[in-house]
């Protein structure tokens, strides 16, 4: 019978000492959980959570977050380790053989791992504000006093570990870096979608372009003299379906003014053969072609300008800008009916691209997603030049890195208009790609 009692006692204890080590491992995992993830959550409840736990309860433990969430690190580790102690003790002392004790104690401190340290605080998270924690504050703060002499002694000793380091300059962290860590945890927790994602990047890399990657270049510039008659204006952008173009006096450097078809309506029939462009005409904005998109569009907005010209060192006319422009950099194509037929890359066959020589080289990359390396070029215009080594006519092509570009429309100046195919893999016998070829 005192053997009985003895056993029963020694069960009562070891399921005690278990019980409440596992409370204290659920409890201080969440609390390292909640003041070292602050403004985070899997769901926009957990967020709220977390918000109001940081807001109203944290302050009541009086302890400064940073070390809060470290001794609570601490605290559930020590936890973790007295729980497999006493689990390991339990099966020792009441497993059939030793082999058996092994097992159960590797069981279930892998339970107590993946179900109290990991699960169960990120469920009290969802499930609970936290408000019941409150009511084991003084008994956290207690303990977090206890295992700070510990901190104290691992920080100590941190440091001394790195006192034969080198001093490396701090880099500050961007705010594109930043931007892109925060996108990529809200892309894993499954807060952002992937459309919220791909827009979020084309903002970042908006911040980073400048006028000249965007802007239509020179060559491809619709313009109308000072002095030609209205009549002319009108026959002009009915045909060009624009609804604005810039003005120049002696030639395309010396753009007075922007025309706006809205301001023809105004205007009778009678006079737009006697009247000229340059009384309609209205002032010209002028930007640098390396202003970053930030500036340009904050400058437009300021300015209420839609159309911007663009100008090199020695301020000559090097493009345009216009609002258009900038909001498709984010939001991608915006196209209506009569830019259909003006579209830069259309996609003729599975393999097969119709393609603009005005067309940018960034554009065709993202398309056929490969690198299309070139120097001192933005166009593919610019890339066909570099690789034929002067102006191809129509009819000639060029093969290189796995693509064919057939010129179809070109001027003795410039390629307008050609088709890009993909070939097929095509590889020698020591695995090399085919070698660039250019015919006539």
């Amino acid at each position: 019978m005192g053997m009985m009692s003895s056993e029963l006692w020694s069960v009562i204890a070891h399921a005690l000492s278990i019980t409440v080590l596992t409370v204290l491992l659920a409890v201080f995992s969440y609390l390292h959980r909640v003041f070292q993830e602050k403004g985070w959550g899997a769901t926009r409840r957990g967020r709220e959570h977390l918000d109001h736990f940081h807001e109203h309860l944290a302050p009541r433990f009086r302890i400064e977050p940073r070390r809060a969430a470290q001794s609570f690190s601490l605290l559930a580790q020590l936890m973790l380790v007295l729980v497999a102690l006493a689990i390991g003790s339990a099966t020792y002392a009441f497993a059939e053989s030793a082999a058996a004790g092994v097992f159960e104690t590797a069981f279930f401190v892998v339970l107590e791992i993946l179900v109290v340290y990991q699960f169960v605080p990120y469920l009290l998270l969802l499930r609970t504000t936290g408000d019941w924690v409150v009511h084991f504050s003084g008994l956290a703060r207690g303990f977090c006093y206890l295992v700070w002499p510990l901190l104290v002694v691992y920080g100590f000793g941190i440091s001394l570990l790195h006192l034969t380091d080198e001093e490396e300059p701090a880099q500050e962290e961007t705010p594109t870096e930043a931007i892109e860590e925060l996108v990529e945890v809200g892309q894993e927790r499954g807060i952002l979608a992937q459309e919220d994602v791909r827009l979020i990047a084309s903002v970042v890399q908006f911040a980073d372009k400048t006028v000249k990657e965007v802007m239509t270049p020179r060559p491809e510039i619709v313009a109308i003299s000072a002095d030609a008659r209205l009549a002319e204006l009108q026959a002009l952008l009915r045909e060009r379906k624009f609804s604005r173009v810039p003005v120049y006096g002696q030639n395309l450097d010396d753009v007075l003014g922007i025309a706006f078809v809205r301001d023809l309506l105004d205007v009778s029939d009678s006079s737009k053969t006697e009247k000229t462009v340059r009384e309609l005409m209205r002032p010209a904005l002028f930007v640098p072609e390396t202003k970053p998109l930030v500036e340009l569009l904050r400058e437009m907005q300021r300015e209420y300008q839609q159309m911007a010209m663009v100008v090199d060192e020695y301020g000559s006319v090097a493009g345009l800008v216009t609002l258009e422009d900038l909001v498709e950099e984010i939001v991608g194509e915006i196209s209506d009916v009569d830019q259909v037929r003006r579209a830069e890359i259309v996609k003729e066959s599975e393999t097969g691209y119709l393609v603009r020589g005005g067309a940018a080289l960034d554009r065709l990359r993202e398309v056929l997603d490969r690198p299309l390396e070139a120097e001192d070029c933005s166009t593919v215009a610019g890339l066909v030049h570099n690789w034929f080594g002067y102006v191809p006519k129509p009819g000639e092509s060029v093969e290189r890195d796995g693509l064919r570009f057939e010129i179809l429309e070109a001027t003795p100046r410039r390629v307008v208009r050609l088709r890009v195919n993909v070939l097929p893999r095509v590889t020698g016998p020591k695995g090399r790609g085919r070698k660039a070829t250019a015919t006539r």
